[in-house]
């Protein structure tokens, strides 16, 4: 079956809360501590467009934007199934991204250092590394800023 595109229910953060990869939910904890469905309930408040993948009935990703003054911060977590459509979720941010950086001009988000699946999957998709938070968030762990801006 295909994979589907939804406004986010509580239905899906609620799925999504117990089925995220284990590296998102150590970034989430560190970066918002330890609730994680109130930290997707938040993202997607927050958003001023958020989406969740679905496929057969299963949220496997959630995405979306918030704006601030100097541009948008852009989030996405995921299942282990992301890993199962590698091609498509690169799709995914990349369009994603290129199709919001015209509305915002600036994108960025901070990313837990040891989170090198997304680090790498940022930087194909044309981010870049910046400043090293040392103490990032709710936690005591480094994040790094990744960022793309547009030309």
């Amino acid at each position: 079956m295909a994979i589907v595109f939804e406004s986010p229910t509580q239905e899906h953060l609620e799925k999504l809360s117990v089925n995220l990869r284990d590296v998102d939910k150590v970034e989430l904890t560190h970066s918002h501590g330890g609730d994680i469905l109130l930290t997707l309930q938040e993202s997607v408040e927050s958003s001023e467009v958020a989406l969740v993948a679905v496929k057969d009935g299963e949220p496997i990703t959630i995405f979306g934007i918030s704006r601030v003054p100097e541009g948008g911060v852009i989030w996405m977590v995921g299942t282990d199934e992301m890993y199962a459509h590698k091609r498509l979720i690169y799709l995914i941010g990349k369009t994603w991204s290129m199709s919001m950086l015209p509305h915002y001009g600036y994108l960025f988000n901070y990313v837990h250092l040891e989170n090198r699946v997304t680090l790498r999957w940022l930087e194909r998709i044309g981010y870049e590394r910046g400043e090293i938070v040392e103490n990032y968030g709710e936690g005591t762990e480094p994040f790094i800023r990744m960022s793309i801006k547009q030309d």
